[in-house]
């Protein structure tokens, strides 16, 4: 994470698996959007568990969307809101 807050952004969209070995993607999520110069990126979560994007751990992510795999059309305009937004 250090080494998010040493860079401008490179990148405009952030897709993350809920699942990961060492902090989960809500934590991911909302520790880049709390660096100043990532505030904007569109972070979008991704998983094949059963979501709800009214839990507090998602409305604690600052992500922009929760969507289940895997279904291309909610990804594909999801990818495209991000990278217009």
């Amino acid at each position: 994470m250090s080494q998010l807050k040493e860079r401008t952004p490179a990148f405009d969209v952030i897709i993350s698996d809920i699942e990961m070995p060492e902090m989960n993607a809500y934590e991911f999520a909302r520790k880049v959007r709390d660096v100043e110069c990532h505030e904007n990126i569109y972070a979008l979560l991704h998983t094949s568990l059963c979501v709800d994007t009214n839990s507090k751990d998602f409305q604690n992510s600052k992500a922009y969307a929760l969507l289940t795999k895997f279904i291309p059309q909610a990804l594909a305009d999801n990818i495209y809101q991000g990278l217009t937004h």
